[in-house]
């Protein structure tokens, strides 16, 4: 008997199993005005030297669902008529290449203040809408934290999405205007 059911386990251990064939990899890109995307796909395809009983998607959301930004495994199970079984997986991508829309307060004078040739003076910063959370403004100027000098002086603001490679910019110019008159010694 213990030959015999040796026998039967070592047929049964050889028994093939099925092949499966998953969809390729999926990079799509998140919908405007969104941080998601619905992705259709197809279903993966399976084999057997017998009879594939199903090929069933055992993993990810379905073809048609709602995907939000990054990466999704997606797993297929195909089981043939013995009950063997073969999994394979694709990675379903979304990602974002929307760039977030900046806007910049309107270009503006000031007066120098009094007895000075510069003028201190801030404004309210930029604002960035974006379809992710997450984005940065920056502002560049050749003022730092001090006065502004006598003429114009461009900001530049730059917003950056989380990706850091989608982008927007706009320009503010400070003007700064001598308005003092001069005073008459005696």
């Amino acid at each position: 008997h213990a030959i015999f059911l040796q026998q039967i386990l070592t047929k049964a251990l050889l028994l093939p199993t099925p092949s499966v064939a998953c969809p390729g990899n999926i990079i799509q890109n998140t919908e405007t005005g969104v941080c998601d995307a619905v992705v259709n796909f197809a279903d993966a395809t399976g084999a057997d030297n017998c009879n594939v009983v199903s090929v069933a998607q055992t993993g990810g959301s379905a073809s048609g669902s709602r995907f939000v930004k990054g990466q999704t495994t997606i797993e297929y199970t195909v089981t043939d008529t013995s009950g063997n079984s073969n999994t394979c997986t694709a990675t379903l991508t979304v990602q974002d290449q929307e760039p977030p829309v900046i806007t910049c307060h309107s270009n503006h004078s000031v007066n120098t203040d009094l007895g000075e040739c510069s003028a201190q003076h801030s404004y309210p910063s930029a604002t960035v809408t974006d379809n992710c959370v997450g984005s940065l403004v920056f502002r560049s100027s050749a003022v730092q934290n001090g006065p502004y000098p006598l003429g114009v002086t461009v900001d530049t603001w730059l917003a950056l999405d989380a990706t850091f490679l989608n982008r927007d910019s706009c320009i503010v110019e400070v003007t700064v205007v001598d308005n003092e008159p001069p005073e008459l010694c005696t």
